[in-house]
């Protein structure tokens, strides 16, 4: 079940309509009912807000795997964007791109762990050398 589903499950739990939901997010209910039919990207403050009005956690809504939850700088007028985005549906060559990515960067962390370790032998090392 992706984000607009189980938007749409709590609001017709809650007996609203999308036409109240939209107002009280102040947005059109065409664009509202493309968040429903997982046709657009929402974002975290937008999220947000749906759930208060839903009268439910966010966490609520995001229950469906982290991969659908990804960071992407976005420039704004004014500024404001946390860069977090909910995507729906994720296009298959994002969503290989995005492993192949995790790929490289546990790969990074598995070298950087080895050479914090050697850091820590050659610490002790120089340590005992300075003894002598």
């Amino acid at each position: 079940m992706n984000i607009g589903e189980k938007i749409r499950e709590f609001r017709t739990r809650k007996g609203l309509t999308q036409e109240v939901v939209a107002d009280k997010l102040k947005m059109s209910l065409s664009n509202y009912a493309y968040i429903e039919q997982g046709k657009v990207n929402v974002n975290i403050p937008k999220l947000e807000k749906i759930a208060q009005i839903l009268e439910t956690d966010i966490f609520e809504l995001l229950s469906l795997g982290e991969k659908n939850v990804f960071y992407i700088p976005q420039n704004t007028k004014n500024g404001v964007n946390n860069g977090y985005v909910i995507n729906n549906n994720l296009p298959q060559e994002l969503t290989h791109e995005i492993e192949k990515l995790q790929i490289h960067l546990n790969a990074k962390d598995e070298k950087i762990s080895f050479l914090e370790t050697r850091i820590k032998d050659l610490e002790v090392l120089l340590a005992a050398y300075k003894q002598k």
